[in-house]
Formats: C-alpha cells, sequence, structure tokens
C-alpha cells in the first residue's frame, strides 16, 4: 500500500498512472486532525502554470491562462526604468551637477594639494 499526496497539476499523472495500470486508484479524504495551510502565492503561480503547460501539450488549441507578453519594445530603443517609457536622450534629462563648483576660485585649485602647497608658502605657481 501507498499513500499518495498531489495537487492539481499532478492529478493529471495520476489519470495516466490508472489508465495504464487499467485500475481507479481510491481516493480518501485527509483526517481532521491533519492541518492543512494555505500554499504560498508563488508555489500556487508554480502549479498553475504546469497545469496550464500539461493542458497545451494535450490539446494545441487550449489557448491557456498564462501566455508570453507581447514584445512591443522595438529593436534598438531603451525603456526608462523610473517611468517605464521610452527613453529620450536629451529630453528632460539634466546633466548632474554633482562635484562641479560654481566659482572654482581664480586659480582654480581647490585640491587639497594645492591647499597644503599654500600653506607652505610654495603658492602653486
Amino acid at each position: 500500500a501507498a499513500i499518495t499526496f498531489a495537487n492539481p497539476a499532478e492529478r493529471q499523472h495520476i489519470e495516466r498512472i490508472e489508465a495504464l495500470i487499467n485500475q481507479t486508484i481510491p481516493l480518501l479524504d485527509i483526517p481532521a486532525e491533519v492541518e492543512i495551510t494555505d500554499t504560498p502565492f508563488i508555489e500556487s503561480q508554480e502549479h498553475a502554470r504546469t497545469l496550464d503547460e500539461q493542458k497545451k501539450r494535450a490539446n494545441p488549441d487550449y489557448q491557456g491562462a498564462f501566455h508570453e507578453r507581447k514584445e512591443w519594445i522595438k529593436p534598438g530603443e531603451t525603456i526608462d526604468k523610473r517611468t517605464g517609457k521610452v527613453f529620450e536622450a536629451g529630453k528632460h534629462h539634466k546633466k548632474s551637477q554633482k562635484g562641479s563648483k560654481k566659482n572654482p576660485g581664480k586659480k582654480g585649485g581647490s585640491a587639497p594639494a594645492m591647499k597644503a602647497l599654500k600653506r607652505r608658502g610654495q603658492g602653486g605657481r
């Protein structure tokens, strides 16, 4: 004797086994003391996809609940991750001002090395 637990995606395999052995496998109710928890969403999606794929293989005309998304992006186009729209260079995109100074100074040297030279009296020129 054997006990088998099967989800809906595996049920089709059990039906095939029954056809191969020319017998029906008896189904028993789950005892009341057995705790049944909800299947996590991702796992139930996997079961549904598997079942959908099996139905597609069995019947080529079956449309299915899951299908590939239509490719609407043209080759060579870039999608802006922030908006999800086609990226247009130069439109609404400003160059970063980080690191640039509005008034860099007369000598242009605000780097720490230049400051050290000025303190020592060497001046930088």
